[in-house]
């Protein structure tokens, strides 16, 4: 993923060449494979997509330090934020809808010819109402795990995993990592890497908010509990004979 480009980029390793360049979501960050390697998922954790006033106003590099804006042009979640501003001295692109598409979302690649199949949004929408209260960032999927019949995403603002339907290209269930009800609506777990287990029974998530890695039933789909793991596990694996989690 070329994440400041937007852009999946496939290279043949054999003859060191890029074969596809796909344009994708905002700040591409997750990356996976089907298993029979057709397909590849990427999820985006980038919600907007900033233009510099330099292509707006005719302003050299040279020149942004001294006319460029000393303060935010306008309040996240504004009608100005979306539309943009303008005056008499300057014009500032609007951000756009947080929802779009290309925010917060897995899109689903053709691996041999890099044409875009589908975009999924996973987790919460930004302004969704979540326990009686608007939520103000997007999900963040971050990871994404690949079976034969679903893609398993963590939402790493969220809480929770999204599971997706290869066939139905939409979210079908969400698993949320809540570890002890004694906790009750604090939030902070951040899950972040995902691995299976070789036979596909298990799925870990690496908690890095609560220092965890979260065991998931693939069957059940639900959390069956939670291992104390070091400070802020990020990236886990599975052993090829499934026993060792590193």
């Amino acid at each position: 993923v070329d994440q400041i480009g937007f852009r999946l980029i496939t290279i043949d390793v054999q003859n060191k060449k890029v074969t596809n360049n796909t344009p994708v979501g905002r700040y591409p960050f997750g990356v996976a494979l089907s298993p029979d390697e057709s397909e590849v998922y990427v999820a985006n954790v980038g919600v907007f997509a900033y233009q510099p006033l330099v292509e707006q106003e005719g302003l050299s590099t040279e020149q942004l330090k001294a006319e460029g804006l000393r303060f935010p042009a306008f309040a996240y979640g504004s009608e100005e934020m979306r539309e943009g501003i303008e005056n008499d001295s300057i014009s500032v692109p609007g951000l756009g809808d947080p929802n779009v598409d290309e925010a917060f979302s897995v899109w689903t690649i053709d691996a041999a010819t890099g044409d875009v199949t589908a975009k999924v949004k996973t987790g919460f929408l930004v302004g969704q109402e979540v326990e009686d209260f608007p939520a103000v960032g997007g999900a963040s999927p971050n990871s994404l795990v690949a079976t034969e019949n679903v893609v398993f995403v963590s939402n790493g603002n969220n809480d929770c995993v999204s599971v997706i339907d290869v066939q139905q290209d939409t979210v079908v269930h969400t698993i949320f990592l809540q570890p002890d009800e004694r906790l009750g609506n604090l939030r902070g777990i951040i899950p972040f890497g995902l691995a299976l287990s070789p036979d596909n029974e298990r799925l870990y998530v690496a908690e890095a908010g609560i220092n965890a890695v979260g065991v998931i039933d693939v069957k059940k789909q639900e959390i069956v509990g939670h291992l104390p793991v070091g400070w802020f596990p990020s990236k886990i694996a599975v052993s090829p004979d499934g026993k060792q989690l590193m």
